[in-house]
């Protein structure tokens, strides 16, 4: 959802770590913090995509029509592949500025401008909540599934 909590919970840390942070960080923190950021973007991008292809591929034809009916199924639909792409273009990011940061070290630098940062950590926030909230509507789509179980039974 563009306009959803998970838009609230990047801008929050975007603000918060606007107010907080210092002008310049040291380059160190700033590696470790995009290692980590692609790392764990990584694992969740992966899992996320096989927990996607399990979805689209219900073999319960009667059940998607059903979810069509509804309206639900477009919907859960649209918020995966819009997740996919936030959690595919945070990792982008983080893989990017990792190897600049990397490249800045290496060639001495000491300290790295905040907003790398900051976007990183918005875009990494934008896309774990993202995924919880896609996650979340998994497991309604397994609930309206058993209510579809039992109605039909």
């Amino acid at each position: 959802m563009l306009a959803g909590i998970d838009t609230i919970a990047a801008l929050v840390v975007l603000a918060a770590l606007f107010a907080m942070l210092p002008t310049f960080l040291p380059v160190q923190l700033a590696k470790e913090f995009f290692g980590v950021s692609a790392s764990v973007l990584s694992i969740v991008f992966s899992v996320f995509t096989a927990a996607l292809a399990v979805i689209i591929s219900s073999p319960d034809d009667k059940f998607v029509r059903w979810l069509e009916s509804e309206g639900i199924y477009r919907d859960i639909l649209f918020g995966f592949k819009f997740t996919l792409l936030a959690l595919f273009g945070a990792l982008l990011y983080s893989i990017g500025a990792f190897s600049w940061t990397v490249f800045q070290a290496e060639a001495g630098v000491k300290l790295q401008h905040r907003s790398g940062m900051i976007i990183g950590a918005s875009l990494l926030t934008y896309a774990l909540v993202a995924t919880l909230l896609s996650t979340l509507a998994a497991i309604r789509h397994a609930h309206s599934r058993a209510d579809f179980l039992r109605g039909s039974g």
